[in-house]
């Protein structure tokens, strides 16, 4: 199992920092959205109706999202603000064409080869391309106010360059069919502004700081409530030197003195102190006080609060022992199950196959519970680390969604 040969090529966890030629989650969650309300649009101003085909959004070279434009169109150069940078509308001859013919009462396709816009085309394409333009804003409503203006109209591909050559671009193509004939509306958009917007999305940036983040404290809550926790209790402490333990002899006497009161301790913070003795057989302890601020010998106790001060000054003493608590965080690369006698077969160079796909995002447990997906991304240049891309829940109803 472990000998078989398989196809095996570096994978390159940093390859988003590299390059942004990833899915633009954002615009790919919108692209058919924004289609739907052009098609919706046009029916609303023009009683035309169209019907999309499909709807495709990928991040490419600007190059090559200017090269996928059709020879015979009307494309729109736009200015999206608040963002940076420009974006192009492009709509294609034929769909412009068969619009018109159906809006002057054609009732059939014609044969004819389209070389050019004519003038009444030109009218219309340019309305098609305020359409879009309204979509996009008003899809973009709820997340961030955009303001969308033409700059020039172009029906040749090579003026519409608005950045670099191999500068990154969003393209979303929609292929709509009318009755009489069909074509595309292609946006593109550069990728640097709309990053922008994802990685605010995604942080919450885009929420006052003053607004509480219900789903994050839900989650975390919920995380508190399920996780398995071991809580030691102790009643005797000492600092002793190795030299010490390594002379120890069985029947010697440590020189440990008994606590007055037994200590709740979980990882390396006192709980709470408690009184001990025995109940049917079984050593117990009773609850006495929550641990306050720890001394030396990490035993002296807190005050229990007069009942007066009510539950919510008991919530809050319980609030603030629960963030001394610390867990461990770990992200996993992925698993993989074996029969248990292959593990003496193991040698330097085999290749185990994870379970994890190459092009999902990794897990994030806490404590061992499942509780994010995240990605490699570079700190400050120097270091690498881990950034959140979700919740389980979120991943969980996006692709129930899907479903």
């Amino acid at each position: 199992m472990l000998d078989t040969p398989q196809d095996v090529k570096p994978l390159d966890l940093l390859e988003s920092i590299r390059t942004p030629q990833v899915r633009s989650q954002l615009m790919e969650s919108l692209c058919e959205l924004i289609m739907r309300k052009v098609s919706f649009i046009m029916f609303q101003k023009l009683r035309c109706k169209t019907t999309i085909l499909s709807c495709v959004n990928a991040v490419v070279s600007h190059d090559a999202a200017l090269s996928s434009f059709p020879d015979i169109m009307l494309a729109g150069i736009i200015d999206l603000k608040p963002l940076h940078g420009r974006g192009i509308i492009a709509v294609e001859g034929d769909l412009i064409g068969a619009i018109v013919d159906e809006l002057c009462g054609a009732t059939s396709t014609d044969m004819y080869v389209r070389e050019e816009l004519s003038v009444m085309e030109m009218r219309f394409g340019r309305q098609m391309i305020d359409f879009t333009i309204a979509a996009v804003t008003e899809v973009f409503a709820n997340l961030v106010p955009l303001e969308g203006t033409v700059v020039q109209y172009e029906t040749a591909r090579g003026r519409l360059s608005v950045d670099e050559a191999q500068a990154w671009m969003i393209a979303t193509t929609g292929i709509f069919e009318s009755t009489l004939g069909f074509g595309l509306i292609k946006l593109i958009v550069p990728y640097a502004a709309f990053e922008a917007l994802e990685t605010k999305i995604s942080r919450g940036a885009l929420t006052s700081p003053a607004e509480v983040d219900v789903k994050w404290i839900r989650t975390v809550g919920q995380l508190m409530d399920e996780m398995p926790v071991e809580i030691r209790v102790e009643i005797a402490r000492a600092a002793v030197s190795i030299g010490f333990l390594d002379a120890l002899k069985r029947g010697d006497k440590l020189p440990l003195a008994l606590l007055p009161e037994a200590v709740g301790v979980l990882g390396e913070l006192d709980l709470f102190v408690a009184e001990y003795g025995q109940n049917d057989g079984f050593v117990c302890c009773r609850l006495k006080s929550t641990s306050g601020e720890a001394s030396d010998a990490g035993v002296t106790g807190a005050t229990p609060p007069p009942e007066s001060r009510g539950r919510a000054q008991m919530l809050a003493r319980r609030q603030g022992v629960v963030q001394r608590i610390t867990v461990t965080l770990t992200v996993e690369l992925g698993r993989v199950k074996l029969p248990l006698v292959n593990l003496d077969q193991f040698r330097e160079g085999q290749l185990l196959t994870l379970d994890q796909p190459a092009d999902e995002p990794l897990s994030i447990y806490v404590n061992g519970r499942h509780f994010g997906y995240g990605e490699v991304t570079a700190i400050g240049g120097e270091q690498y680390g881990i950034r959140l891309l979700g919740l389980v829940e979120d991943f969980d109803s996006a692709e129930s969604m899907a479903a």
